[in-house]
């Protein structure tokens, strides 16, 4: 059980990935885009609910490297189970957001920056040396202990993530 569901979040990034290929070659595409999203309480172009969205799907993606590279599976696990409502709403208004910004390309845009913040992560982690990034993302985990479900929106936007992106659609602050 304890693995189930990281096998699932990794067959949802690889259907991400499967289907963002598949994406119609005859459609504009904004391949080699560089997308920033930490820090993006100064993005004055997102609503709170966007801006949340975008740092919990951070959050996420770093926990899920921390939970495949520093075998953290259950503490991952106790993440997703107690924030499972909370995930799924922030995943909406990611698509939503997407869905605004890049319209009939929403999926394979969104696909894309989700993927390339997974190879991210995994860089990072790489760089720091996998035991630093381990204690930084042990960090968090601990973190969240006192973080109630309700709460997760609000403790996203105040908190430095390692992994930063450009979000799409905003225009850079001058």
């Amino acid at each position: 059980m304890k693995k189930n569901i990281i096998t699932a979040a990794s067959i949802i990034v690889l259907a991400f990935t499967a289907c963002s290929q598949s994406a119609n070659s005859a459609e504009k595409s904004t391949e080699g885009q560089i997308y920033k999203v930490a820090d993006s309480s100064r993005d004055e172009c997102l609503a709170a609910p966007e801006r949340a969205a975008f740092n919990t799907r951070v959050l996420q993606t770093e926990l899920m490297e921390a939970a495949l590279s520093c075998s953290e599976h259950e503490k991952y696990n106790s993440f997703v189970k107690k924030y499972k409502k909370q995930l799924m709403e922030a995943s909406k208004n990611l698509q939503a957001y997407f869905k605004k910004v890049y319209g009939p390309l929403a999926d394979a845009e969104m696909n894309r920056f989700v993927t390339k913040m997974a190879n991210d992560t995994s860089e990072v982690n790489f760089t720091k040396q996998k035991n630093g990034y381990c204690v930084y993302a042990d960090d968090k985990f601990d973190k969240l202990k006192n973080v109630k479900p309700e709460d997760l929106s609000k403790f996203v936007v105040t908190e430095h993530f390692e992994v930063t992106y450009k979000t799409p659609g905003c225009k850079e602050a001058k």
